[in-house]
């Protein structure tokens, strides 16, 4: 019978708050610099494209795309 070893994780399970609000706002960043932030599914695929992980799109890209959209808003707001 063959025992497997079980390796411990290296790391936190959850990030931290400043590496997720960091992450959060390249995030936003780029759906700005894409123009891909008001489709959801736009938004998906272009993250993954990025190479952005799958565990932070799921859980970003709702925020990542309200923050860009604040974003846009308020540029659009300065230029008048």
């Amino acid at each position: 019978m063959s025992i497997t070893k079980l390796r411990l994780i290296d790391g936190p399970l959850v990030p931290s708050p400043h590496a997720r609000a960091i992450t959060l706002e390249a995030m936003a960043s780029d759906l700005v610099r894409w123009n891909a932030y008001a489709v959801r599914g736009d938004a998906i695929r272009s993250l993954f494209r990025e190479g952005y992980g799958a565990d932070d799109v799921k859980q970003l890209v709702d925020e990542a795309r309200a923050l860009a959209a604040q974003v846009m808003v308020a540029e659009a707001m300065s230029d008048q």
